[in-house]
């Protein structure tokens, strides 16, 4: 069912919608839903900038290496920023005893970045030989997370939330 569009968005967004819309398959028995094959790979192109494509004629092709070095390089980041923001959070967690939890921002490019928090003890799920789930105290605990701007609820990914809401009030209301 396509419903009526009440929020304008740019002209990229609704163009890629009906691309990749064609690329996916949605099973109504499961809700589970696929896409083609290599969609995204085969579609990093567009975002190399076209002043990037002037500069490097067929950059497109050395997109997916680079990103790929891209991520290696974030996995490096997220061990070795790890290894030495526990070994300082150590240090200052034994020193000031009302200090439970540190954390760090480590920004990457733009708004995205790496997010670590550092706990001098930590209540974490323990599975016991026969199958129990308990929990047990780690001194210690290190979390990693990395958050990307694009994918808050801001911007046309905003708009696009609130458009569903309205077409689902629609389709499911009463």
């Amino acid at each position: 069912m396509t419903t009526t569009t009440d929020i304008k968005f740019k002209p990229t967004t609704t163009e890629l919608s009906a691309e990749i819309k064609k690329e996916m398959k949605l099973d109504p028995k499961t809700g589970v839903g696929t896409v083609t094959e290599n969609w995204y790979v085969d579609n990093l192109g567009r975002a190399v900038p076209e002043d990037i494509k002037a500069k490097y004629p067929g950059i497109e092709a050395d997109v997916v290496p680079i990103i790929k070095g891209v991520q290696d390089h974030n996995t490096m980041v997220a061990a070795a920023a790890g290894l030495a923001f526990g070994q300082l959070s150590e240090h200052v967690l034994k020193s000031n005893k009302e200090i439970e939890r540190t954390t760090l921002d480590l920004p990457t490019i733009g708004k995205d970045g790496f997010d670590f928090t550092y706990d001098k003890t930590r209540q974490v799920p323990d599975r016991t030989a026969d199958g129990t789930v308990g929990t047990k105290t780690v001194h210690g605990s290190l979390r990693v997370g990395y958050r990307t701007y694009g994918t808050k609820s801001r911007g046309e990914l905003m708009k696009v939330k609130e458009q569903l809401a309205i077409d689902a009030a629609k389709v499911f209301g009463s």
